[in-house]
């Protein structure tokens, strides 16, 4: 039902590559996949360009971003990949003449501050979901669900289930979301374009960090008053590396420790093959007190 609807809308994606450069067979392949879905698929040939560990220098990546989002033809804007790259551009980039701008915006990882900046300052439907090579790599139908209604019915209201979550402190609240990879978020303390976290749904994911590491990025956003001041703080992805033997879960409770509210890890979003696609700056209603009845309720957009 889904991908007929699809296909009688005939969406226009276009491709964006802001960060490190990428597996030219995975995008070819994530490309394929949006055409069997009906999409009409654009990108430019520069952006297989290289430089350094970029997918070409930074005026290439800027000139991408600001011409999709100019271009009243695309409806919607994907990225090649996450990596380093987006935070050389944000400041150089015109807020105020795409205040009136509406399109679907999906991404994660390295483009966390780009998605917080395009919520800010547009009228665009922002989620937090997987870039063309995760698409390369298969998704389960429940995860390509949420993938699919993002792109076609982007103002609309889902539940995502918790049932395969671990509550850690259980509880109910309302908020509206914000949050991405930890890494990105700390860095962006004390920015422009820093994530404004209290009073929000937190999602917090990563991936190959070790765990030393994501506890210094926690007390960070705990240090600057991110944090401790959140409605709910859900975790997605977070693996252990192979070399580290520390616990990740004794981390985060003693890194939060003096948090009040709903803590939720192993949530269904992140760096994983079967991510779901969550809508950022969203009003939605958090069910976590026992985990079969466990559910993340996203409004429709107003």
């Amino acid at each position: 039902m889904l991908g007929d609807k699809l296909r009688s809308e005939k969406k226009r994606v276009g491709i964006a590559a802001l960060s490190g450069h990428f597996s030219r067979d995975l995008f070819q392949v994530g490309i394929q996949k949006l055409h069997a879905h009906g999409f009409d698929v654009i990108y430019d040939n520069s952006i297989f360009d290289q430089y350094r560990y970029f997918a070409g220098d930074d005026q290439r990546r800027l000139n991408e971003i600001n011409r999709l989002l100019t271009d009243d033809s695309i409806d919607i804007i994907l990225f090649a990949r996450g990596g380093y790259g987006v935070q050389r551009l944000l400041t150089q980039i015109n807020w105020a003449q795409y205040a009136h701008i509406s399109k679907t915006i999906v991404g994660l990882s390295d483009l966390t501050p780009l998605l917080n900046m395009i919520a800010k300052h547009t009228k665009c439907h922002v989620y937090y979901g997987p870039v063309l090579t995760q698409l390369a790599q298969g998704t389960d139908m429940d995860a390509k669900g949420s993938f699919l209604r993002a792109l076609l019915s982007p103002s609309k209201s889902y539940t995502i289930s918790l049932q395969q979550a671990d509550i850690i402190q259980s509880g109910n609240c309302e908020g509206r979301t914000a949050g991405g990879c930890i890494s990105m978020l700390s860095t962006s303390v004390g920015t422009a374009y820093h994530s404004d976290l209290p009073g929000k749904i937190v999602m917090l994911e990563d991936v190959n960090e070790h765990v030393y590491a994501l506890d210094r990025m926690l007390m960070h956003l705990i240090n600057s008053s991110q944090l401790l001041n959140a409605k709910a703080i859900l975790f997605g992805t977070l693996e252990n590396r192979a070399d580290d033997t520390h616990d990740m879960k004794e981390m985060i409770l003693d890194c939060l420790s003096g948090f009040s509210g709903p803590i939720v890890m192993s949530c269904p979003f992140g760096h994983c093959a079967n991510t779901f696609t969550v809508a950022l700056n969203r009003a939605c209603t958090l069910s976590a007190m026992t985990a079969q009845d466990s559910t993340l309720y996203l409004m429709d957009a107003i």
